[in-house]
């Protein structure tokens, strides 16, 4: 039977010295993670680096200029703004209906298919 004193990693004690199954004392909050909404760090200095970035670069009329010039870069940047899942008060989904009003219509025989107005003016 070999021993575990001889594995590396296991800096030559056994596991069940002892002869029970004792585990070595945790810090008081190990297992906790992270607090809700906590950030990550790297994430916060690429968000302040890309900040300095614009403000170097003109900030708002930047964005303005790239608005004019390239419509699906920008788009592409607001979808990045936009939350993924919005609800209302009580929780439901939030549905947004886009209405488009009606051209004007043309005067005279705008409300006739394109059809009937050929045979009226053949006739």
């Amino acid at each position: 039977m070999t021993s575990a004193a001889g594995r590396p990693g296991t800096g030559g004690k056994r596991s069940d010295a002892g002869g029970g199954h004792a585990r070595a004392a945790r810090p008081p909050n190990a297992g906790m993670g992270r607090k809700p909404g906590a950030h990550n760090k790297v994430t916060v200095a690429m968000k302040d680096a890309i900040l300095g970035a614009l403000d170097e670069v003109g900030g708002e009329a930047y964005l303005a200029d790239i608005a004019r010039k390239d419509h699906k870069t920008f788009c592409a940047l607001l979808a990045k703004l936009v939350p993924r899942d919005v609800t209302d008060e009580a929780g439901g989904p939030v549905v947004a209906e886009i209405v488009r009003p009606l051209p004007a219509r043309p005067s005279g025989d705008g409300c006739r298919p394109p059809a009937a107005r050929a045979d009226q003016r053949a006739g």
